[in-house]
Protein backbone atom coordinates (compact mmCIF):
# COMPACT_ATOMS: atom_id res chain seq x y z
CA UNK A 1 0.00 0.00 0.00
CA UNK A 2 1.17 3.56 -0.63
CA UNK A 3 2.41 5.72 2.20
CA UNK A 4 0.14 8.70 2.85
CA UNK A 5 2.69 10.79 4.72
CA UNK A 6 5.43 10.81 7.31
CA UNK A 7 6.13 13.00 10.34
CA UNK A 8 9.82 12.64 11.08
CA UNK A 9 11.95 14.12 13.83
CA UNK A 10 14.36 16.95 13.30
CA UNK A 11 16.52 17.79 16.26
CA UNK A 12 14.62 16.75 19.35
CA UNK A 13 11.06 16.38 18.01
CA UNK A 14 11.04 12.63 18.61
CA UNK A 15 13.57 10.38 20.32
CA UNK A 16 12.93 6.65 20.52
CA UNK A 17 9.12 6.92 20.26
CA UNK A 18 7.25 3.72 21.00
CA UNK A 19 3.45 3.59 21.33
CA UNK A 20 0.78 5.60 19.53
CA UNK A 21 -2.98 6.08 19.84
CA UNK A 22 -5.76 8.19 18.34
CA UNK A 23 -7.44 10.78 20.56
CA UNK A 24 -11.18 11.26 20.40
CA UNK A 25 -10.80 14.44 18.33
CA UNK A 26 -8.67 12.59 15.77
CA UNK A 27 -5.25 13.91 16.81
CA UNK A 28 -2.44 11.38 17.20
CA UNK A 29 -0.78 10.90 20.59
CA UNK A 30 2.77 9.50 20.55
CA UNK A 31 4.71 8.07 23.48
CA UNK A 32 7.96 9.96 22.94
CA UNK A 33 9.84 7.72 25.35
CA UNK A 34 13.36 9.06 24.84
CA UNK A 35 12.22 12.62 25.53
CA UNK A 36 10.14 11.52 28.56
CA UNK A 37 6.93 13.07 27.24
CA UNK A 38 3.83 12.59 25.15
CA UNK A 39 3.54 14.38 21.83
CA UNK A 40 0.26 15.36 20.26
CA UNK A 41 0.28 15.55 16.46
CA UNK A 42 -2.45 16.89 14.18
CA UNK A 43 -4.39 14.21 12.31
CA UNK A 44 -2.94 15.38 9.01
CA UNK A 45 0.52 14.64 10.40
CA UNK A 46 1.93 17.96 9.32
CA UNK A 47 2.53 19.62 12.67
CA UNK A 48 2.97 19.04 16.36
CA UNK A 49 0.20 20.60 18.45
CA UNK A 50 1.53 20.03 22.00
CA UNK A 51 4.18 18.37 24.14
CA UNK A 52 2.93 16.86 27.39
CA UNK A 53 5.27 16.38 30.35
CA UNK A 54 4.39 14.65 33.61
CA UNK A 55 6.29 16.05 36.59
CA UNK A 56 6.51 15.18 40.27
CA UNK A 57 6.98 11.43 39.81
CA UNK A 58 9.59 9.46 41.74
CA UNK A 59 11.54 8.84 38.53
CA UNK A 60 11.44 10.63 35.19
CA UNK A 61 8.30 9.80 33.19
CA UNK A 62 8.88 7.08 30.58
CA UNK A 63 5.72 6.60 28.48
CA UNK A 64 5.61 3.33 26.57
CA UNK A 65 2.07 2.66 25.30
CA UNK A 66 -1.23 4.52 25.60
CA UNK A 67 -4.98 3.94 25.20
CA UNK A 68 -7.93 6.33 25.23
CA UNK A 69 -11.31 5.84 26.92
CA UNK A 70 -14.64 6.85 25.45
CA UNK A 71 -14.73 9.94 27.67
CA UNK A 72 -11.28 11.06 26.52
CA UNK A 73 -9.11 9.92 29.41
CA UNK A 74 -5.64 8.81 28.32
CA UNK A 75 -4.15 5.74 30.03
CA UNK A 76 -0.35 5.60 29.70
CA UNK A 77 2.01 2.87 30.85
CA UNK A 78 5.02 4.42 32.60
CA UNK A 79 7.83 1.89 32.28
CA UNK A 80 10.17 3.62 34.69
CA UNK A 81 7.70 4.31 37.50
CA UNK A 82 6.01 0.90 37.03
CA UNK A 83 2.45 2.15 36.88
CA UNK A 84 -0.31 3.55 34.71
CA UNK A 85 -0.87 7.30 34.61
CA UNK A 86 -4.23 8.74 33.56
CA UNK A 87 -4.56 12.23 32.16
CA UNK A 88 -7.01 14.28 30.16
CA UNK A 89 -6.38 15.03 26.51
CA UNK A 90 -4.76 18.32 27.58
CA UNK A 91 -2.21 16.40 29.64
CA UNK A 92 -3.30 17.15 33.18
CA UNK A 93 -2.59 14.11 35.37
CA UNK A 94 -5.76 12.92 37.07
CA UNK A 95 -4.54 9.82 38.90
CA UNK A 96 -2.21 6.80 38.75
CA UNK A 97 -2.53 3.13 39.56
CA UNK A 98 -0.50 -0.06 39.45
CA UNK A 99 2.27 0.81 41.90
CA UNK A 100 3.20 -2.46 43.58
CA UNK A 101 1.16 -4.45 41.05
CA UNK A 102 3.21 -3.76 37.92
CA UNK A 103 6.90 -4.38 37.33
CA UNK A 104 7.54 -3.60 33.65
CA UNK A 105 4.27 -2.37 32.10
CA UNK A 106 4.09 -2.25 28.33
CA UNK A 107 0.99 -2.42 26.12
CA UNK A 108 -2.39 -1.24 27.41
CA UNK A 109 -6.00 -1.44 26.21
CA UNK A 110 -9.51 -0.92 27.56
CA UNK A 111 -12.53 -3.21 27.32
CA UNK A 112 -15.32 -2.03 24.99
CA UNK A 113 -17.46 -0.92 27.95
CA UNK A 114 -14.45 0.85 29.50
CA UNK A 115 -14.79 -1.00 32.81
CA UNK A 116 -11.53 -2.97 32.55
CA UNK A 117 -7.95 -2.11 31.68
CA UNK A 118 -5.62 -4.78 30.26
CA UNK A 119 -1.90 -4.20 30.79
CA UNK A 120 1.04 -6.23 29.54
CA UNK A 121 3.50 -6.70 32.40
CA UNK A 122 6.91 -8.33 31.96
CA UNK A 123 6.35 -9.53 35.52
CA UNK A 124 9.97 -9.59 36.61
CA UNK A 125 12.88 -7.22 36.89
CA UNK A 126 15.55 -9.88 36.43
CA UNK A 127 17.41 -10.98 33.29
CA UNK A 128 14.56 -13.30 32.29
CA UNK A 129 11.92 -10.58 32.43
CA UNK A 130 11.16 -10.69 28.71
CA UNK A 131 10.15 -14.36 28.96
CA UNK A 132 7.79 -14.07 31.93
CA UNK A 133 5.14 -11.67 30.61
CA UNK A 134 1.50 -11.78 31.72
CA UNK A 135 -1.65 -9.79 31.06
CA UNK A 136 -2.84 -8.02 34.20
CA UNK A 137 -6.47 -6.95 34.48
CA UNK A 138 -7.54 -3.88 36.42
CA UNK A 139 -10.87 -2.24 37.04
CA UNK A 140 -10.88 1.16 35.42
CA UNK A 141 -10.67 2.65 38.93
CA UNK A 142 -7.27 0.96 39.33
CA UNK A 143 -7.98 -2.18 41.37
CA UNK A 144 -6.14 -5.30 40.22
CA UNK A 145 -8.63 -8.10 39.63
CA UNK A 146 -6.48 -10.81 38.06
CA UNK A 147 -3.96 -11.86 35.44
CA UNK A 148 -3.61 -14.48 32.72
CA UNK A 149 -1.09 -16.08 30.38
CA UNK A 150 -1.22 -18.78 27.72
CA UNK A 151 -0.32 -21.90 29.71
CA UNK A 152 0.44 -23.92 26.56
CA UNK A 153 3.72 -22.04 26.13
CA UNK A 154 5.03 -23.39 29.43
CA UNK A 155 5.22 -19.95 30.97
CA UNK A 156 7.62 -18.75 28.25
CA UNK A 157 5.89 -15.66 26.91
CA UNK A 158 7.17 -12.36 25.62
CA UNK A 159 3.96 -10.34 25.49
CA UNK A 160 4.52 -6.85 24.18
CA UNK A 161 1.30 -5.07 23.23
CA UNK A 162 -2.42 -5.63 23.66
CA UNK A 163 -5.59 -4.52 21.87
CA UNK A 164 -9.28 -5.28 22.46
CA UNK A 165 -11.85 -5.63 19.69
CA UNK A 166 -15.52 -4.66 19.66
CA UNK A 167 -16.51 -8.12 20.96
CA UNK A 168 -14.18 -7.85 23.94
CA UNK A 169 -11.57 -10.27 22.62
CA UNK A 170 -8.09 -9.49 23.95
CA UNK A 171 -5.41 -9.59 21.25
CA UNK A 172 -1.79 -9.87 22.36
CA UNK A 173 1.51 -9.81 20.46
CA UNK A 174 4.06 -12.35 21.68
CA UNK A 175 7.51 -11.04 20.80
CA UNK A 176 9.39 -14.18 21.77
CA UNK A 177 7.03 -16.78 20.30
CA UNK A 178 6.61 -14.79 17.06
CA UNK A 179 2.83 -14.98 17.24
CA UNK A 180 -0.41 -13.24 18.12
CA UNK A 181 -2.76 -14.66 20.75
CA UNK A 182 -6.48 -14.05 21.10
CA UNK A 183 -8.19 -14.45 24.50
CA UNK A 184 -11.68 -13.81 25.74
CA UNK A 185 -12.08 -11.12 28.38
CA UNK A 186 -11.50 -13.63 31.18
CA UNK A 187 -8.21 -14.89 29.77
CA UNK A 188 -9.25 -18.10 28.02
CA UNK A 189 -7.31 -18.56 24.81
CA UNK A 190 -9.45 -18.57 21.68
CA UNK A 191 -6.90 -18.48 18.90
CA UNK A 192 -3.24 -18.19 18.01
CA UNK A 193 -1.75 -17.20 14.68
CA UNK A 194 1.62 -16.40 13.19
CA UNK A 195 4.80 -18.44 13.42
CA UNK A 196 8.51 -17.67 12.95
CA UNK A 197 9.61 -16.56 9.52
CA UNK A 198 9.34 -13.82 6.91
CA UNK A 199 6.70 -15.21 4.56
CA UNK A 200 3.00 -14.43 4.37
CA UNK A 201 1.39 -15.06 7.76
CA UNK A 202 4.76 -15.41 9.47
CA UNK A 203 6.16 -13.06 12.10
CA UNK A 204 9.53 -12.11 13.54
CA UNK A 205 9.42 -10.42 16.96
CA UNK A 206 6.00 -8.73 16.65
CA UNK A 207 5.63 -5.59 18.76
CA UNK A 208 2.63 -3.27 18.38
CA UNK A 209 -0.84 -4.62 17.68
CA UNK A 210 -4.08 -2.84 16.82
CA UNK A 211 -7.59 -3.88 15.87
CA UNK A 212 -10.03 -2.09 13.57
CA UNK A 213 -13.78 -1.75 14.07
CA UNK A 214 -14.36 -4.62 11.63
CA UNK A 215 -12.12 -6.91 13.70
CA UNK A 216 -9.10 -6.84 11.37
CA UNK A 217 -5.82 -7.17 13.25
CA UNK A 218 -2.73 -5.12 12.35
CA UNK A 219 0.70 -6.11 13.61
CA UNK A 220 4.06 -4.37 13.70
CA UNK A 221 6.25 -7.22 12.46
CA UNK A 222 9.35 -5.54 13.82
CA UNK A 223 11.96 -8.16 12.99
CA UNK A 224 10.77 -8.22 9.38
CA UNK A 225 10.53 -4.41 9.28
CA UNK A 226 6.98 -4.37 8.02
CA UNK A 227 3.33 -4.01 9.04
CA UNK A 228 0.89 -6.82 8.26
CA UNK A 229 -2.86 -7.31 8.37
CA UNK A 230 -4.88 -10.38 9.41
CA UNK A 231 -8.63 -10.95 9.25
CA UNK A 232 -10.64 -11.44 12.48
CA UNK A 233 -10.01 -15.20 12.31
CA UNK A 234 -6.25 -14.77 12.10
CA UNK A 235 -5.85 -15.42 8.37
CA UNK A 236 -3.16 -13.38 6.63
CA UNK A 237 -4.58 -10.65 4.41
CA UNK A 238 -1.67 -8.56 3.14
CA UNK A 239 1.28 -6.38 3.95
CA UNK A 240 0.28 -2.77 4.65
CA UNK A 241 3.55 -0.99 3.92
CA UNK A 242 5.97 -1.72 1.06
CA UNK A 243 9.70 -2.17 0.57
CA UNK A 244 9.84 1.44 -0.61
CA UNK A 245 8.61 2.62 2.81
CA UNK A 246 11.92 1.38 4.31
CA UNK A 247 10.63 0.89 7.84
CA UNK A 248 13.50 0.35 10.27
CA UNK A 249 11.78 -0.98 13.41
CA UNK A 250 8.01 -0.45 13.74
CA UNK A 251 6.80 -0.67 17.35
CA UNK A 252 3.55 1.25 17.85
CA UNK A 253 0.39 1.13 15.78
CA UNK A 254 -3.16 2.46 15.83
CA UNK A 255 -6.05 2.71 13.39
CA UNK A 256 -7.65 6.02 12.45
CA UNK A 257 -11.09 5.01 11.24
CA UNK A 258 -12.06 8.62 10.50
CA UNK A 259 -9.13 9.64 8.31
CA UNK A 260 -9.95 11.56 5.17
CA UNK A 261 -10.21 9.17 2.27
CA UNK A 262 -10.81 6.13 4.46
CA UNK A 263 -9.06 4.10 7.13
CA UNK A 264 -5.46 5.03 7.98
CA UNK A 265 -2.89 2.86 9.72
CA UNK A 266 -0.60 4.99 11.89
CA UNK A 267 2.78 3.44 12.71
CA UNK A 268 5.67 4.50 14.94
CA UNK A 269 9.08 3.64 13.52
CA UNK A 270 11.23 3.94 16.62
CA UNK A 271 14.62 3.53 14.94
CA UNK A 272 13.73 6.22 12.42
CA UNK A 273 12.20 8.56 15.04
CA UNK A 274 9.16 8.96 12.84
CA UNK A 275 5.42 8.39 12.50
CA UNK A 276 4.14 6.88 9.28
CA UNK A 277 0.64 6.92 7.78
CA UNK A 278 -0.50 4.16 5.42
CA UNK A 279 -3.75 3.73 3.49
CA UNK A 280 -5.81 0.61 3.99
Amino acid sequence: MATDMMWKSSGEQLRHPWGVTVLNNGDILVCDSGNERLQRVARQGLSKTASIFFNGFDSPFHPFFAAVSKDGQVFVTDLRNCRVAICGETGKVMRCFGSGDLVRPRGIALSPDNTRVYVVDAGSDDSKADSTSVIKVFRVQGDLVGSFVDESCGGYAGYHDVAVDQRGRVIVSDFLNHSVLVFDGEGHRLNKFGHPGSGDGQLDNPTGVAVAEDGSVYVCDAGNRRVVKFDPSGNFVRRIDSDEAKLKYPTGICIDERASGGKAVVVVDTNDNSIRWFDD
